[in-house]
Protein backbone atom coordinates (compact mmCIF):
# COMPACT_ATOMS: atom_id res chain seq x y z
CA UNK A 1 0.00 0.00 0.00
CA UNK A 2 1.24 3.26 -0.75
CA UNK A 3 2.28 5.59 1.83
CA UNK A 4 -0.21 8.28 1.65
CA UNK A 5 -3.02 5.78 1.02
CA UNK A 6 -1.80 4.14 4.10
CA UNK A 7 -2.01 7.54 6.18
CA UNK A 8 -4.82 8.40 5.03
CA UNK A 9 -6.42 4.63 6.56
CA UNK A 10 -4.90 5.48 9.41
CA UNK A 11 -6.74 8.77 10.08
CA UNK A 12 -10.23 7.47 9.34
CA UNK A 13 -9.34 4.48 12.01
CA UNK A 14 -11.71 5.46 15.28
CA UNK A 15 -9.93 7.58 17.50
CA UNK A 16 -11.73 7.10 20.39
CA UNK A 17 -11.46 3.37 20.09
CA UNK A 18 -7.81 3.30 20.04
CA UNK A 19 -7.96 6.10 22.66
CA UNK A 20 -9.90 3.34 24.78
CA UNK A 21 -7.39 0.75 24.30
CA UNK A 22 -5.01 3.07 26.39
CA UNK A 23 -7.11 3.50 29.27
CA UNK A 24 -9.02 6.98 28.50
CA UNK A 25 -12.92 6.29 29.44
CA UNK A 26 -16.05 7.92 27.82
CA UNK A 27 -17.83 10.85 29.89
CA UNK A 28 -21.44 10.32 28.77
CA UNK A 29 -22.51 13.59 30.84
CA UNK A 30 -20.24 16.03 28.19
CA UNK A 31 -20.45 13.71 25.19
CA UNK A 32 -23.12 13.99 22.24
CA UNK A 33 -23.29 12.60 18.77
CA UNK A 34 -20.91 15.23 17.22
CA UNK A 35 -18.28 15.33 20.15
CA UNK A 36 -16.75 12.76 22.27
CA UNK A 37 -15.23 13.63 25.51
CA UNK A 38 -12.51 10.91 26.75
CA UNK A 39 -10.53 11.20 30.16
CA UNK A 40 -7.28 9.55 31.47
CA UNK A 41 -5.43 10.74 34.47
CA UNK A 42 -6.06 14.38 34.60
CA UNK A 43 -6.16 13.86 30.44
CA UNK A 44 -9.33 15.03 28.89
CA UNK A 45 -9.54 15.09 25.03
CA UNK A 46 -12.58 15.80 22.54
CA UNK A 47 -12.71 13.74 19.56
CA UNK A 48 -14.71 14.33 16.73
CA UNK A 49 -15.20 13.05 13.30
CA UNK A 50 -14.59 15.72 10.55
CA UNK A 51 -16.11 16.45 7.32
CA UNK A 52 -12.84 14.55 5.40
CA UNK A 53 -13.62 11.41 7.67
CA UNK A 54 -10.98 11.88 9.79
CA UNK A 55 -10.94 11.30 13.47
CA UNK A 56 -9.44 14.40 14.80
CA UNK A 57 -8.66 15.53 18.44
CA UNK A 58 -7.73 18.19 20.99
CA UNK A 59 -6.58 17.75 24.56
CA UNK A 60 -8.15 20.50 27.22
CA UNK A 61 -4.57 20.18 29.13
CA UNK A 62 -2.48 21.29 26.39
CA UNK A 63 -3.79 23.69 23.36
CA UNK A 64 -0.73 22.49 21.15
CA UNK A 65 -2.08 19.06 21.43
CA UNK A 66 -4.55 18.65 18.68
CA UNK A 67 -4.67 16.60 15.27
CA UNK A 68 -4.98 12.99 14.16
CA UNK A 69 -4.67 9.55 15.33
CA UNK A 70 -1.39 9.98 14.54
CA UNK A 71 -0.68 12.64 16.62
CA UNK A 72 -2.39 10.91 19.59
CA UNK A 73 -0.33 8.44 19.08
CA UNK A 74 3.05 10.44 19.23
CA UNK A 75 2.25 12.50 21.66
CA UNK A 76 1.02 9.64 24.33
CA UNK A 77 3.39 7.14 23.61
CA UNK A 78 6.66 9.17 22.47
CA UNK A 79 7.01 7.70 19.02
CA UNK A 80 7.91 9.41 15.89
CA UNK A 81 6.09 9.59 12.49
CA UNK A 82 7.39 5.97 11.78
CA UNK A 83 7.05 4.10 15.17
CA UNK A 84 3.05 5.54 15.31
CA UNK A 85 2.52 4.06 12.40
CA UNK A 86 4.22 0.72 13.04
CA UNK A 87 1.90 1.16 16.57
CA UNK A 88 -1.56 1.66 14.24
CA UNK A 89 -1.00 -1.58 11.83
CA UNK A 90 -0.47 -3.47 14.83
CA UNK A 91 -3.43 -1.53 16.67
CA UNK A 92 -5.56 -1.93 13.38
CA UNK A 93 -5.01 -5.56 13.34
CA UNK A 94 -7.10 -6.28 16.36
CA UNK A 95 -10.56 -6.47 17.38
CA UNK A 96 -10.85 -3.38 19.20
CA UNK A 97 -13.53 -2.93 22.15
CA UNK A 98 -16.96 -1.62 20.41
CA UNK A 99 -18.46 0.81 23.66
CA UNK A 100 -18.99 3.53 21.48
CA UNK A 101 -21.65 4.54 19.39
CA UNK A 102 -21.14 5.69 16.20
CA UNK A 103 -19.62 9.78 15.74
CA UNK A 104 -22.33 11.98 13.30
CA UNK A 105 -19.96 13.83 10.70
CA UNK A 106 -18.90 17.61 11.67
CA UNK A 107 -20.41 19.82 9.23
CA UNK A 108 -18.41 22.04 7.33
CA UNK A 109 -17.93 25.66 7.93
CA UNK A 110 -20.40 27.44 5.87
CA UNK A 111 -20.57 31.05 7.09
CA UNK A 112 -24.03 32.22 4.68
CA UNK A 113 -25.53 29.43 6.82
CA UNK A 114 -24.68 30.60 9.84
CA UNK A 115 -25.53 34.23 8.67
CA UNK A 116 -28.99 32.93 7.42
CA UNK A 117 -30.09 31.42 10.83
CA UNK A 118 -28.59 34.22 13.15
CA UNK A 119 -30.41 36.81 11.18
CA UNK A 120 -33.62 34.73 12.79
CA UNK A 121 -32.89 35.75 16.32
CA UNK A 122 -34.00 38.11 18.09
CA UNK A 123 -32.67 40.81 20.06
CA UNK A 124 -32.88 39.62 23.95
CA UNK A 125 -35.36 41.63 25.97
CA UNK A 126 -35.69 39.40 28.85
CA UNK A 127 -34.69 35.82 29.27
CA UNK A 128 -36.29 33.33 31.77
CA UNK A 129 -33.58 31.08 31.75
CA UNK A 130 -30.71 33.11 32.26
CA UNK A 131 -32.57 35.52 34.99
CA UNK A 132 -33.95 32.38 36.65
CA UNK A 133 -31.65 29.86 37.05
CA UNK A 134 -28.40 31.54 36.28
CA UNK A 135 -29.46 34.51 37.95
CA UNK A 136 -28.07 37.26 35.56
CA UNK A 137 -29.63 40.40 36.37
CA UNK A 138 -31.83 41.58 33.65
CA UNK A 139 -30.21 45.36 33.92
CA UNK A 140 -27.02 43.72 33.12
CA UNK A 141 -28.16 41.49 30.22
CA UNK A 142 -29.83 44.60 28.21
CA UNK A 143 -27.84 47.09 29.82
CA UNK A 144 -24.76 48.88 27.75
CA UNK A 145 -22.16 46.61 28.16
CA UNK A 146 -24.16 44.01 26.54
CA UNK A 147 -26.47 45.15 24.56
CA UNK A 148 -26.72 43.25 20.94
CA UNK A 149 -24.25 40.77 22.23
CA UNK A 150 -27.13 38.51 23.19
CA UNK A 151 -29.87 36.90 21.08
CA UNK A 152 -32.69 34.66 21.74
CA UNK A 153 -33.51 31.88 18.81
CA UNK A 154 -37.35 30.88 18.27
CA UNK A 155 -36.81 27.58 21.11
CA UNK A 156 -35.99 30.34 24.00
CA UNK A 157 -32.39 29.88 23.79
CA UNK A 158 -29.97 32.49 24.49
CA UNK A 159 -27.19 33.06 21.42
CA UNK A 160 -23.65 34.38 21.88
CA UNK A 161 -22.29 35.30 18.53
CA UNK A 162 -18.73 34.52 18.07
CA UNK A 163 -16.59 36.46 15.12
CA UNK A 164 -13.85 36.09 13.36
CA UNK A 165 -11.69 38.75 11.02
CA UNK A 166 -14.45 38.25 8.64
CA UNK A 167 -17.39 38.80 10.63
CA UNK A 168 -19.98 36.51 11.91
CA UNK A 169 -18.54 32.67 12.31
CA UNK A 170 -20.96 30.85 14.76
CA UNK A 171 -22.63 31.14 18.33
CA UNK A 172 -22.54 29.99 21.32
CA UNK A 173 -25.92 28.30 22.27
CA UNK A 174 -27.37 28.12 25.94
CA UNK A 175 -30.72 27.55 27.40
CA UNK A 176 -32.25 25.31 29.86
CA UNK A 177 -32.80 22.16 27.27
CA UNK A 178 -29.65 22.47 25.51
CA UNK A 179 -25.87 23.34 25.10
CA UNK A 180 -24.21 23.98 21.96
CA UNK A 181 -22.68 25.63 19.08
CA UNK A 182 -24.19 26.98 15.69
CA UNK A 183 -24.45 24.65 13.32
CA UNK A 184 -22.05 24.49 10.15
CA UNK A 185 -20.28 27.12 12.44
CA UNK A 186 -16.76 27.85 14.02
CA UNK A 187 -15.88 29.38 16.80
CA UNK A 188 -14.26 32.44 17.03
CA UNK A 189 -14.55 34.97 20.27
CA UNK A 190 -17.56 36.29 21.22
CA UNK A 191 -16.88 40.03 23.23
CA UNK A 192 -18.93 42.76 24.96
CA UNK A 193 -19.17 46.23 24.10
CA UNK A 194 -16.13 47.83 24.24
CA UNK A 195 -15.24 51.45 25.42
CA UNK A 196 -11.99 53.74 25.07
CA UNK A 197 -11.67 53.79 28.27
CA UNK A 198 -11.80 49.96 29.41
CA UNK A 199 -8.15 48.80 31.10
CA UNK A 200 -9.19 45.18 31.98
CA UNK A 201 -10.06 42.45 29.40
CA UNK A 202 -12.32 39.70 31.00
CA UNK A 203 -11.51 36.37 29.42
CA UNK A 204 -13.59 33.13 30.43
CA UNK A 205 -14.40 29.85 28.98
CA UNK A 206 -18.32 31.10 28.26
CA UNK A 207 -20.32 34.10 27.66
CA UNK A 208 -22.11 33.33 31.01
CA UNK A 209 -19.03 33.11 32.72
CA UNK A 210 -17.66 36.56 31.43
CA UNK A 211 -21.58 38.42 32.47
CA UNK A 212 -21.54 36.63 35.47
CA UNK A 213 -18.32 38.21 37.02
CA UNK A 214 -19.30 41.43 35.19
CA UNK A 215 -22.90 41.03 37.24
CA UNK A 216 -20.29 40.82 40.35
CA UNK A 217 -18.21 43.68 39.81
CA UNK A 218 -18.82 46.04 36.85
CA UNK A 219 -16.65 48.22 34.48
CA UNK A 220 -14.62 45.68 32.46
CA UNK A 221 -14.63 44.63 28.39
CA UNK A 222 -15.22 40.85 28.11
CA UNK A 223 -14.05 37.98 25.89
CA UNK A 224 -15.56 34.40 25.62
CA UNK A 225 -13.60 31.22 23.34
CA UNK A 226 -16.61 28.94 24.44
CA UNK A 227 -14.52 26.46 25.77
CA UNK A 228 -11.15 24.57 24.48
CA UNK A 229 -9.19 27.10 22.22
CA UNK A 230 -9.51 26.27 18.43
CA UNK A 231 -5.78 26.08 17.10
CA UNK A 232 -7.27 27.17 14.10
CA UNK A 233 -8.02 31.01 14.79
CA UNK A 234 -9.07 31.66 18.16
CA UNK A 235 -5.14 32.59 19.80
CA UNK A 236 -4.77 35.36 16.75
CA UNK A 237 -8.64 36.15 17.40
CA UNK A 238 -7.38 36.61 20.96
CA UNK A 239 -3.63 38.02 20.60
CA UNK A 240 -6.18 41.20 18.41
CA UNK A 241 -8.37 42.11 21.39
CA UNK A 242 -5.62 41.95 23.54
CA UNK A 243 -3.74 44.58 21.47
CA UNK A 244 -7.01 46.49 20.76
CA UNK A 245 -6.68 47.21 24.94
CA UNK A 246 -4.54 50.51 25.42
CA UNK A 247 -0.72 50.84 27.27
CA UNK A 248 -1.08 49.83 30.96
CA UNK A 249 -4.26 47.23 30.91
CA UNK A 250 -4.23 43.90 31.94
CA UNK A 251 -6.42 40.61 31.86
CA UNK A 252 -8.49 38.82 34.37
CA UNK A 253 -8.75 35.19 33.54
CA UNK A 254 -11.46 33.08 35.07
CA UNK A 255 -11.40 30.26 33.66
CA UNK A 256 -12.90 27.12 35.77
CA UNK A 257 -11.33 25.73 38.66
CA UNK A 258 -10.26 22.42 36.88
CA UNK A 259 -7.59 20.59 35.25
CA UNK A 260 -8.96 22.24 31.63
CA UNK A 261 -9.21 25.60 33.12
CA UNK A 262 -5.56 25.61 34.25
CA UNK A 263 -4.18 24.98 31.32
CA UNK A 264 -6.60 27.55 29.52
CA UNK A 265 -4.61 30.10 32.11
CA UNK A 266 -1.36 29.11 31.45
CA UNK A 267 -2.26 29.25 27.23
CA UNK A 268 -3.79 32.95 28.20
CA UNK A 269 -1.41 34.13 30.46
CA UNK A 270 1.62 33.36 27.60
CA UNK A 271 -0.63 35.39 25.17
CA UNK A 272 -1.26 38.58 27.69
CA UNK A 273 2.28 38.65 28.26
CA UNK A 274 3.57 38.90 25.06
CA UNK A 275 1.92 42.12 23.97
CA UNK A 276 3.06 43.12 27.28
CA UNK A 277 0.04 43.38 29.57
CA UNK A 278 -0.29 42.20 33.12
CA UNK A 279 -2.15 39.28 33.61
CA UNK A 280 -4.11 37.50 36.98
CA UNK A 281 -6.33 34.61 37.45
CA UNK A 282 -9.38 35.22 39.44
CA UNK A 283 -11.23 32.02 41.11
CA UNK A 284 -14.11 31.58 43.57
CA UNK A 285 -13.90 30.50 46.70
CA UNK A 286 -15.19 26.79 47.12
CA UNK A 287 -17.12 26.57 43.62
CA UNK A 288 -15.78 25.93 40.32
CA UNK A 289 -17.05 29.08 38.25
CA UNK A 290 -18.01 32.81 38.48
CA UNK A 291 -21.95 31.90 37.83
CA UNK A 292 -21.98 29.26 40.49
CA UNK A 293 -20.57 32.55 42.78
CA UNK A 294 -22.97 34.51 41.66
CA UNK A 295 -25.44 32.01 42.81
CA UNK A 296 -23.68 31.67 46.02
CA UNK A 297 -23.06 36.02 46.22
CA UNK A 298 -21.45 35.37 49.81
CA UNK A 299 -18.40 32.84 48.39
CA UNK A 300 -18.57 35.03 44.90
CA UNK A 301 -17.74 38.19 46.64
CA UNK A 302 -15.46 37.29 49.10
CA UNK A 303 -12.56 36.00 46.86
CA UNK A 304 -12.25 39.56 45.03
CA UNK A 305 -8.87 41.17 45.80
CA UNK A 306 -8.75 44.41 47.79
CA UNK A 307 -7.66 46.29 44.57
CA UNK A 308 -7.53 45.71 40.66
Amino acid sequence: MPVDDELERFKRLKLHEYAASLGYELDKAESSKRELIMRRNGDKVSIRLDADSHYVYYSFRDAGDNGTILDFVMTRLGKNLGEARRVLRLWSGTTPVKIFEPLDPAPRFDRSFVKDEYAKTKQLVWHDYLEQERKLPRKILTGPRFRGRIRVDAYANAIFPHEDDDGLCGYEIRGRHFKGFADMGEKGLWTSNAYPEDKILVIGEGAIDCISYETLQTGHRCASFAGGISQSKQPELIMRALRAMSPGSGVICISHDDPAGHEYAAVLEDLTRSVGHWFVVHRPNGVKDWNDALKAPDLGLRSFPAAL
